[in-house]
């Protein structure tokens, strides 16, 4: 988020103040990161039924939780993973299987690269499982769905303070993806504020 020219992790924490060594400090940036950018808009689109759009950001957040959780590099099969292990599905494993495979290509692919649920996916608001499955359709409430995600990221970042290998698996998807560029930003803040400084010196 670039806000006055600043660029900001989250709300409360800028880029280039981020320290990779300090876990408290990276743990309570990620919190505020995914309360404000993903929780708050899903929360208020949510309140307004907009099914689509709280949707969409929902399936980009299980994409983000299931990267930061998972030694897994192939997209499709920790999300996959992810979904049957953190969603209640009172489903067969064999329908499960199922509905992890459909909300992957369905939901996840056909929202983020091609801007449709695939194959009559469905979101809505009058179903109260968070995910249904019948008649081969997968449909998904927004409101039970989010109520889910909230349930395991407070389990999963009480995880990330205790459990070092957990933490491992974060840090390292976290770093490979953000520590470039807060170096980055601290090089190119740090050059602007000795510029500042040369000239208010020639200024005097």
């Amino acid at each position: 988020m670039n806000i006055r020219d600043v660029i900001y992790f989250s709300p409360n924490y800028r880029m280039e103040d981020l320290d990779f060594d300090n876990r408290i400090q990276i743990l309570s940036a990620f919190k505020d990161r995914i309360e404000n950018y993903y929780f708050k808009p899903i929360q208020q689109l949510n309140s307004l039924h907009y099914a689509f759009g709280a949707g969409l950001i929902l399936v980009s957040l299980v994409d983000a939780l299931a990267r930061y959780s998972s030694i897994e590099d192939n997209c499709g099969a920790r999300i996959k993973h992810w979904l049957k292990n953190n969603v209640n599905l009172p489903y067969t494993k064999e329908e499960q299987e199922e509905i992890a495979k459909k909300f992957y290509n369905d939901f996840r692919c056909g929202l983020v690269h091609e801007s449709h649920i695939k194959n009559s996916g469905q979101f809505s608001y009058d179903t109260w499982k968070a995910i249904t499955y019948e008649n081969g359709f997968l449909i998904i409430n927004p409101e039970a769905f989010f109520s889910e995600i909230k349930e395991y990221f407070a389990r999963f970042l009480a995880d990330l303070k205790v459990n070092d290998e957990l933490y491992k698996i974060f840090f390292k998807r976290i770093r490979k993806d953000f520590e470039a560029e807060c170096i980055e930003f601290q090089n190119y803040y740090g050059r602007r504020k000795s510029k500042k400084k040369v000239n208010r010196a020639d200024q005097t």
